[in-house]
């Protein structure tokens, strides 16, 4: 007799010597091969996993432990499960049961007391193979803690949140809790100023690591706002004992605002001469000028000038361009290599200091110097808006300005001046997914959620490259609109928004994404 692989059966054979041919008598399945007469087997032997017990305050047991044992190519001899109570050595053991399949279950017994219980599982096929769980045992074992009433609280690891920027707006906590009866839930109990307290909960992300952004809108909050917040943890212990951090504190802050020149001079030419149609105004600043003032290398977002007079006309056509020069003074205007970072017909709010937010924040490197053209095309002239202004010792303003309406685009015969306006410049550090490169959005871009499937709190992340109106809006499958995300203006960068179903039913949704004209839809799936 022998074992063969001839052709496509594989199967024991009968030689038959007196007639030269080859029988085949049996045949094995092709899951595995096995010959029972010699015990040779190939495929993998037995596996075992055993699902650990938790801590418990149960004391008197007994304490069920289930296994799933699979069979590599021979049947399940015996399955047992070691154990001891409260010695670091195992000193007993006993047959578990095969219930249904692959799935056997055996009892820990208690004694009514305190104790800590080792344990390890064991199995063995029909021809010897062994395996245990967990790998490594004895040396290795699972173990748990029988306690009556637990006191321990909750340990909370968090590190404080410093001053937040308010176009960062809202905030992320994060913290890492552990206890030894595992938690029930995390949450933040937090308020803005002296206003009533809020309340959000901390999602589990993975291991033990929670984390969720703050209940509050971008609106909701204002520069020179203190934020005040704890972390509470609670366990699963039948005490329910909770832990806190202490209170700290951080406050919503603006970008840096660098403003250079502190000269009172009034000055009716740049940037707002409304006293004739139209106007063109270039401006230099220096890079050591930025940066003595405090500037650092990043986003502009505003540009601010010191109104000392509103003739409170509004400006048609009004555009502001930025680029970066080695030019340390003005011979004439330029051209050429400009960005547009705003476009709009502009009226001043008031007197004093009033910024104009970038539609398009420009990425200064604080290395070259900084030049700035702002024009504005009317067809009646007016009172001309004053603003602050400084004497300087090189000609780093040049204007021209007539009753012409078009200003943009055909002066062209720049006259100097050693005086400019006092100017003063936002300028923030782009946003960033994780704060993990330098760089920032160079397109729209609509993440998938995640998670998908979810129940019931999913992420949304998104990318803008420019400044603009954006709306996140979640809709059922029919298109009926259910929950409106973000409704507000954001800078260039990455955002994340938490979308939390609970009210809602399963089922698929939509979410879409709008800015600027561009828009964007996903699907996602909530299962409860």
């Amino acid at each position: 007799m022998l074992w063969c692989a001839c052709g496509s059966t594989v199967g024991l054979y009968e030689v038959d010597t007196a007639n030269a041919v080859i029988n085949l008598i049996g045949t094995f399945p092709s899951s595995y091969t096995q010959v029972m007469a010699t015990g040779f087997v190939t495929g993998p032997g037995p596996q075992i996993s055993i699902t650990q017990l938790l801590n418990t305050q149960n004391l008197s047991g007994p304490y069920i432990v289930n296994a799933v044992v699979t069979q590599g190519g021979a049947g399940i001899a015996s399955t047992k499960l070691y154990w001891s109570r409260n010695n670091p050595a195992i000193t007993d053991s006993i047959n578990m049961t095969n219930t249904s399949g692959n799935n056997w279950t055996g009892s820990i017994p208690g004694n009514g007391g305190t104790a800590i219980y080792r344990y390890y599982g064991y199995t063995k096929d029909s021809l010897n193979r062994t395996a245990v769980a967990p790998i490594g045992a004895p040396t290795n074992l699972y173990s748990f803690l029988a306690l009556a009433i637990d006191t321990i609280k909750p340990v909370i690891i968090h590190t404080p949140i410093g001053n937040t920027l308010k176009d960062l707006w809202p905030d992320t906590v994060t913290a890492s809790v552990t206890d030894n009866f595992g938690i029930d839930s995390v949450w933040v109990r937090w308020r803005k100023n002296s206003t009533a307290a809020k309340e959000f909960k901390l999602l589990n992300s993975t291991g033990n690591n929670f984390i969720s952004p703050f209940n509050s809108s971008y609106a909701e909050v204002y520069t020179g706002d203190t934020i005040y917040y704890r972390i509470i943890a609670q366990d699963n212990s039948s005490s329910h004992n909770r832990d806190s951090t202490t209170s700290y504190n951080f406050l919503i802050i603006s970008g840096p605002n660098n403003c250079i020149g502190t000269g009172t001079t009034e000055l009716a030419i740049g940037p707002y001469n409304t006293n004739y149609y139209g106007e063109r105004n270039q401006f230099l600043w220096t890079a050591s000028e930025i940066l003595v003032a405090g500037g650092i290398p990043g986003l502009i977002t505003k540009i601010g000038f010191d109104v000392s007079y509103l003739s409170g006309i509004t400006m048609n056509n009004f555009s502001v361009k930025i680029q970066t020069t080695t030019d340390t003074a003005l011979t004439g205007f330029i051209n050429d290599n400009w960005t547009n970072v705003y476009s709009a017909n502009y009226s001043i709010p008031g007197t004093g200091l009033q910024y104009i937010i970038l539609q398009t924040p420009f990425e200064w490197d604080g290395v070259n110097n900084l030049l700035v053209e702002m024009c504005f095309e009317n067809t009646v002239n007016y009172v001309a808006t004053r603003v602050r202004g400084s004497w300087i010792q090189n000609h780093r303003f040049c204007y021209e300005m007539h009753d012409i309406s078009s200003a943009c685009t055909t002066f062209q015969n720049a006259a100097r001046t050693n005086y400019r306006p006092n100017v003063c410049f936002t300028i923030e550090l782009p946003v960033k997914i994780n704060n993990n490169t330098g760089n920032y959005p160079t397109n729209f871009k609509l993440l998938q959620n995640y998670p998908n499937p979810f129940n019931p709190v999913t992420r949304i992340s998104y990318e803008i490259p420019k400044q603009g109106f954006v709306t996140l809006k979640i809709y059922d499958i029919l298109g009926k609109e259910v929950k409106n995300l973000v409704n507000e203006m954001k800078s260039l960068g990455s955002y994340s928004v938490d979308f939390d179903a609970s009210a809602l039913p399963s089922g698929v949704y939509l979410y879409r994404l709008e800015c600027n004209g561009y828009s964007e839809t996903k699907k996602m799936l909530m299962i409860k």
